[in-house]
């Protein structure tokens, strides 16, 4: 993330003055990104594409045009190939990446007719694009890209560009530090030379080779569902950054007029954006931890907009526009009326507790508020008042930006909330989406317990502790100090005498249960999660899953679906917000993580010998 950020700022520093500390330093951050994670290779293609559609529109818009031609040809094939009867893409071997392996899928790959036609997509746009950028050359200027890009005016793209590419020194310098980050990180520092092949080649393998595994089964709307429960600032202010940035582009890029760094900067930021969504919800696996470099490019155009109206309230000020006082007022008043609609919900959706048919509890809505739900709104009726009151005072323009700021500051406020609560409170409790899997709090405290009965029993830890295949992770690390843990696979053969047996629930066989007669259990989860089936996975249909059981769980329809039923199901979901109910279900699992689903979990049994319960109660109690 870290990386990614600073080849985005050192690039924009690097178009307003081309110095040679910029090249450097996006040369090393490259260097490390793409020795970090496979997201660099998103990042790199986010990056070139942006620049080639900019360059081309500056230069030649037929140029620009066959760009576009060539990835819209690029995505014909790649969604009407299998149509006209082409064979599915060979898989790859990212399970067993052997030598021949690799071969064998290189020699099916090269030869299979999508990839064919894939790669004369691609040469083609390629010679159409050099034809069109020759054309538009202006043949006064000694050498090609000078004649293609010395038109450009100072502080441009394509200007930019120029200077890179000609000043080759610099160049070549940020190329072989960022290569030696590289190749000492993926080498484990020069002795292991196979890991450049599995640290490019083999790292993108891999990454591909999972999106059909579709690990998780997450849907395509998993990131859009997890973003707006953590990042307010960045999501309520996406769509606010869209309009000002579209305002502003759209007649600079259409006429021709020149474009301020800031809306530059935006208008990357929204490519940036998009690119993002659409390609982290595209690929198979999605994990609650890339969240950030989704919600990377949302943060930078909300820092944006904030600045703008920063500006515009500092401005105000300075030029005496505005009296202080009516800066403090709706602030204020913003304040007060957000703390008061916190405290409104927080009280009206706190009714009694109501335990649903999955076994979980709820709260219902207080019956004063089921009776006069209106009340609830009149939060929303004063901040209209107050915009109203304000604008009449400082303009449209000044009142947005000082109650925006003032809207920002709660939001901070709540985001730091929910933060907090996540990291401190509940951290290995997974009533948070972004808390994907967790190993449960009982883990350690059941080896806490084994401990003393060990000490008690033996006065170290050679006390024998049996366990299965369905506890060895984690426990057989958390036993390795006991030289007498015995490990029985799936089934007891004979009558056990270990003082403490650790089995999973799946292995509970009768046979099982038979030897293990001479001993009393008690039951913990091992694992848990976030309750996904009962909550976000009703948000829409995922038609994209390969596994059909979880594509809808909104009705009983069964697959396959339409683009109709995707956009159906989640207008079912929307509309079905406009219920008072729904709304404080959703505020308490925003506010304070009250889920309406128990969580799932994997549990496991620790069983007791009979003789030792006695002392086993009095350690636990």
């Amino acid at each position: 993330l870290v990386t990614t950020l600073t080849i985005v700022i050192a690039c924009l520093r690097y178009m307003e003055k081309p110095e040679r500390r910029w090249v450097i330093t996006v040369g090393i951050m490259a260097g490390l990104l793409f020795a970090t994670m496979e997201v660099s290779f998103i990042v790199a293609f986010i990056l070139v594409t942006f620049v080639l559609g900019v360059v081309t529109w500056q230069v030649s818009r037929a140029a620009f045009g066959v760009v576009a031609g060539a990835g819209g040809g690029l995505a014909a094939v790649w969604l009407l190939m299998p149509r006209f009867g082409a064979p599915p893409l060979p898989s790859i071997p990212w399970e067993h990446p052997t030598g021949d392996n690799i071969r064998a899928f290189a020699v099916d790959l090269v030869v299979h007719p999508t990839f064919l036609a894939a790669i004369g997509v691609l040469v083609l746009g390629i010679v159409a694009t050099l034809s069109t950028l020759e054309r538009a050359r202006n043949a006064e200027e000694s050498g090609w890209l000078a004649g293609v890009l010395g038109n450009q005016p100072p502080g441009s793209t394509g200007a930019a560009l120029l200077t890179l590419l000609t000043n080759r020194r610099t160049l070549w310098l940020a190329i072989g530090l960022g290569l030696t980050a590289f190749v000492a990180l993926y080498t484990s520092m020069f002795t292991n030379m196979a890991g450049l092949a599995s640290g490019t080649v083999g790292a993108l393998g891999y990454w591909l080779g999972q999106h059909d595994v579709q690990r998780a089964e997450q849907p395509w709307f998993y990131y859009l569902v997890l973003m707006a429960q953590y990042e307010f600032v960045a999501v309520l202010l996406f769509p606010i950054a869209i309009g000002l940035t579209i305002r502003r582009l759209v007649p600079a890029v259409l006429f021709r007029r020149p474009v301020d760094s800031r809306t530059y900067l935006r208008g990357f930021a929204l490519y940036w954006a998009f690119m993002n969504l659409a390609i982290y919800s595209w690929a198979g696996e999605k994990m609650p931890w890339l969240t950030v470099h989704t919600v990377l490019p949302l943060a930078i155009l909300a820092a944006s907009v904030v600045g703008s109206a920063a500006e515009n309230v500092e401005r105000a000020v300075s030029e005496r526009q505005l009296p202080t006082r009516f800066i403090w007022v709706p602030a204020a008043g913003i304040l007060l009326l957000a703390a008061g609609w916190f405290a409104l919900w927080s009280w009206a959706s706190a009714g009694p507790w109501v335990r649903q048919g999955s076994g979980a509890l709820i709260r219902e809505m207080r019956p004063i508020i089921v009776d006069h739900p209106w009340i609830l709104y009149l939060p929303i009726l004063a901040v209209v008042a107050l915009i109203v009151w304000s604008g009449a005072r400082m303009g449209p323009r000044l009142a947005a930006s000082v109650l925006g700021i003032a809207a920002v500051g709660m939001l901070l406020v709540a985001q730091t909330h929910v933060g907090f609560r996540m990291s401190y409170q509940e951290g290995d409790t997974p009533k948070d989406m972004l808390i994907y899997v967790q190993t449960s709090p009982d883990v350690t405290r059941v080896m806490s317990d084994i401990g003393t009965l060990s000490r008690e029993l033996t006065g170290g830890k050679d006390m024998v502790v049996s366990y299965d295949s369905g506890t060895s992770w984690p426990f057989q690390w958390y036993l390795r100090n006991y030289p007498n843990r015995h490990y029985f696979g799936t089934t007891i053969s004979q009558t056990p005498d270990a003082p403490v047996v650790l089995i999973a629930n799946d292995n509970l066989t009768a046979e099982n249960l038979q030897m293990l007669s001479g001993y009393t259990y008690t039951e913990y989860a091992m694992r848990w999660w976030f309750p996904e089936d009962e909550t976000y996975r009703k948000f829409a249909i995922a038609p994209e899953l390969n596994n059909a059981s979880r594509q809808n769980y909104q009705t009983d329809q069964k697959g396959p679906f339409t683009a109709g039923d995707v956009v159906g199901s989640v207008w079912h979901s929307v509309w079905g917000m406009r219920d008072p109910a729904e709304q404080a279900k959703m505020f308490r699992l925003v506010a304070f993580r009250e889920l309406w689903a128990p969580i799932g979990s994997y549990n496991f049994r620790v069983y007791i010998r009979n003789d030792l319960l006695t002392t086993w109660n009095a350690i636990r109690y």
